[in-house]
Formats: C-alpha cells, sequence, structure tokens
C-alpha cells in the first residue's frame, strides 16, 4: 500500500507523456496537410458543399 502512490504518480506521468506526444504529432500531420495545397481544399469544400445540398433536399 505504501508503494501505491509512487506507482501511480509514475504510471499518470507516463499517459499524460504519451497523450502530449501523440497530440503534437497529430498537430504537425495536420500542419503537414493543410499546407498540401489549394486543390485539395477546394475538392473538400466542393465535396462539403455537394454534402449540404444533399441534406436540404431531404
Amino acid at each position: 500500500m505504501d508503494l501505491l502512490l509512487p506507482i501511480m504518480t509514475v504510471l499518470l506521468i507516463a499517459v499524460g507523456a504519451f497523450c502530449l506526444f501523440t497530440a503534437m504529432d497529430n498537430a504537425d500531420r495536420l500542419r503537414l496537410n493543410r499546407k498540401k495545397g489549394l486543390t485539395d481544399r477546394r475538392f473538400a469544400d466542393e465535396m462539403a458543399a455537394a454534402g449540404l445540398a444533399w441534406k436540404s433536399r431531404e
């Protein structure tokens, strides 16, 4: 029982570090995808607009 606090502390620090680095990696990937080009963004905007058009018809 005396080791419960140190073990939980180390475990929570490890989980927090994992989440932090995962979030940083995800942010880097999103930033790189945004810089890819306007053609991809324009295509995504067209697809989103088409989706909204279909929803308005229902």
